[in-house]
């Protein structure tokens, strides 16, 4: 399957402005670069972040993410950790619900109050559905990171009855 698959889950990127701010980009990606090492079974990093805006890319043949830290703006909450591009090339095996649980962990560390899905496809307003996202614009989608754990440790404790 290829990453231009129409079963791909994809949410596609638009461009904002945003500062760094308070938080630690570069520690982030070092903590996603050994999640997709572990996951994937990468030796080599593929995370990397943009060196003049907030932005954090990471791309292979299994999968292609797009992040952006927003500490203040207008169109989402402030402090707000937006998934502009997420894709695997095996899709529906539980890897976007499993970073996204990743995602909620780091975000307690480094501070970050809300997750967001940035112009949602129907495969990615399907996903975010799924884990409780909220409709906050006419393709964005968000939820604090408290909301978002409660309903994937929700989603794992009912898989396992």
């Amino acid at each position: 399957m290829s990453l231009e698959s129409n079963n791909y889950l994809f949410f596609q990127p638009k461009i904002l402005g945003s500062s760094v701010g308070e938080f630690d980009m570069e520690g982030f990606c070092e903590k996603l670069n050994e999640y997709l090492q572990t996951e994937f079974e990468y030796k080599r990093k593929h995370a990397y972040t943009s060196p003049v805006s907030s932005t954090l890319v990471a791309h292979t043949k299994m999968f292609d993410l797009y992040f952006r830290w927003l500490p203040i703006s207008q169109s989402w909450k402030n402090n707000t950790l937006v998934i502009a591009r997420i894709g695997f090339k095996n899709t529906r095996i539980g890897h976007g619900t499993r970073l996204v649980q990743f995602l909620c962990k780091q975000a307690r560390k480094f501070g970050v109050e809300y997750i967001g899905i940035e112009s949602a496809n129907s495969n990615s307003v399907e996903f975010g559905r799924k884990l409780g996202f909220e409709l906050v614009s006419e393709r964005n989608w968000h939820l604090s990171v408290f909301a978002l754990s409660e309903n994937i440790e929700s989603r794992l404790a009912e898989s396992k009855v």
